[in-house]
C-alpha cells in the first residue's frame, strides 16, 4: 500500500509532514517522529514515521487510509491500517523487516477483519549483490 518513501513525493502525490516531538528508541537506534498526511489521486493516508536519528532513514512507518471506504476486486474496504518496520544494515541501507496490516471488509453481506503480517529476512543476499 505505502510503496515508496511516503516523504519522497511521487508525480501526481502531495505530503505534508511535521515533528511531532515525540521520540523513542527503536532496536537501540533514537528516533524521532513525524507525522505525515499523503495525497495520491483517490488515496488519502495519513500516519507516522519514526525516523533514526543518525540517519534520518525510517525505522517504523505507520500508514492509515483516511480515504475510505473505497474497493478493491468487489470487496469493500471500511478501514486499513499498515505498519512497516525497518532495520539499518551495516551499509546503511533500510532493509524493511516486518509488515503488519489489519482491513476491515464487507464484501458478498458479510463483515470481517483481516490481519496480516509478513516478516523478511535473508537480506545477507541483497547486501552481497545477489538480490537478482
Amino acid at each position: 500500500l505505502m510503496g515508496e518513501n511516503p516523504f519522497m513525493p511521487a508525480e501526481g502525490q502531495q505530503v505534508t509532514h511535521w515533528p511531532t516531538g515525540e521520540q523513542r528508541q527503536i532496536d537501540g537506534h533514537p528516533c524521532s517522529a513525524f507525522g505525515y498526511r499523503l495525497a495520491r489521486g483517490d488515496l488519502h493516508l495519513e500516519g507516522v514515521a519514526w525516523l533514526a536519528a543518525e540517519s534520518g532513514l525510517p525505522l517504523e512507518v505507520t500508514a492509515t487510509v483516511t480515504s475510505v471506504p473505497f474497493k478493491e476486486d468487489g470487496v469493500t474496504v471500511t478501514a486499513y491500517t499498515e505498519t512497516n518496520r525497518f532495520s539499518l544494515s551495516g551499509g546503511g541501507d533500510c532493509l524493511l523487516m516486518e509488515t503488519r496490516s489489519r482491513m476491515e471488509i464487507s464484501a458478498w453481506g458479510f463483515k470481517g477483519r483481516v490481519d496480516a503480517q509478513q516478516r523478511f529476512s535473508r537480506h545477507w543476499l541483497w547486501e552481497e549483490g545477489r538480490h537478482g
